[in-house]
């Protein structure tokens, strides 16, 4: 889709933060239908928002539409036009006239001999023989091949390889033809990169984050800037003031950018930041964790790390580092 991602949009959307706040709680990136004989469902979708199945799916693709979410076809259901059921299953008929009643089983083809026969005639003692040659076939591939489907009609007693195939609807009973039948085609979600991760760092951790510092008395600046040893100015996400005894200096944050938590390069981002600005108290925040691989890293560097799967966890940890490290 062309054009710009309407990010002043997304930022206002209470629907779209709520989801991306169940998303970031799971540490989970993508939306999968999860299908069964009632239909489908988008679970975290529905659970978050209070929405049926079908008004999840037409939400998320307003999502694409705003490029917040890009789809990905997973899969496809059948529905009933009559009752709108989902719980279809396939009914095989008789070509020749019309009956159900019908046997199923499997042509094998012997190599040795060229003989073509159904599965039954093959079949002696436990064993497979040829009723033509006699000879006994012991290995599929190397002695003899399975050649597809043979159906015999019990009722007029003719044999087909390929039976009518209708559709019934186990709800309302309807037989359907394939041309009658509905095809719905379910797909995944996945977050959008640029949008919703940006969406849910800012509106779901940093504003949260930002207002319960400053309850505690403290001053913050959201974003904030230190300039680094080199003259760069770095951007942290969350910069703030800690005085104690007439001095002051700052504790940065940085919040990871990722829902499915942050990782070792959320670690090595921040560090050359840290070093250069020369930050005494530098502080990731991953929700709803950090990977062991980042969380080695951070603990290399000198980075403390606050994980948390929801804000009040994130809150008290931070009010747990604020004592320890502060004194606050």
């Amino acid at each position: 889709m062309a054009g710009s991602i309407p990010l002043d949009e997304l930022r206002k959307d209470t629907k779209l933060t709520k989801l991306v706040s169940a998303l970031m709680s799971k540490g989970v990136s993508r939306i999968d239908p999860e299908i069964s004989c009632e239909g489908f469902s988008y679970r975290i979708v529905e659970d978050s928002l209070a929405l049926t199945p079908e008004q999840a799916k037409d939400l998320l693709d307003q999502y694409v539409d705003l490029r917040a979410f890009t789809k990905y076809v997973k899969d496809q259901l059948l529905r009933c036009p009559n009752c709108n059921s989902y719980f279809i299953q396939g009914r095989f008929r008789c070509p020749f006239c019309n009956s159900i009643n019908l046997e199923k089983s499997y042509l094998i083809e012997h190599y040795a001999c060229g003989t073509l026969r159904r599965k039954e005639d093959f079949e002696r003692d436990g064993k497979l023989v040829c009723p033509i040659c006699g000879g006994e076939l012991k290995t599929e591939g190397v002695d003899y091949r399975y050649a597809g489907a043979w159906f015999t009609c019990r009722d007029c007693k003719k044999q087909f390889n390929m039976p009518s195939v209708r559709f019934v609807c186990r709800r309302c009973n309807m037989e359907l033809s394939i041309d009658k039948i509905e095809l719905t085609i379910l797909n995944s979600y996945a977050a959008e990169d640029v949008a919703v991760k940006m969406v849910s760092k800012e509106t779901i951790v940093v504003a949260p984050l930002v207002n319960f510092l400053r309850s505690l008395g403290l001053t913050v600046s959201s974003p904030g800037t230190l300039v680094g040893k080199s003259g760069v100015h770095h951007i942290f996400d969350l910069i703030i003031e800690i005085r104690s005894e007439g001095t002051s200096a700052p504790l940065a944050v940085d919040v990871s950018k990722s829902l499915e938590g942050a990782s070792e390069f959320d670690v090595i981002a921040m560090f050359a930041k840290v070093v250069d600005a020369g930050v005494k108290i530098p502080v990731l925040v991953a929700m709803p964790k950090m990977s062991d691989m980042g969380k080695k890293l951070a603990a290399s560097y000198g980075i403390n790390v606050i994980e948390g799967t929801s804000l009040d966890e994130l809150f008290e940890k931070f009010r747990s580092l604020l004592k320890d490290k502060v004194k606050l």
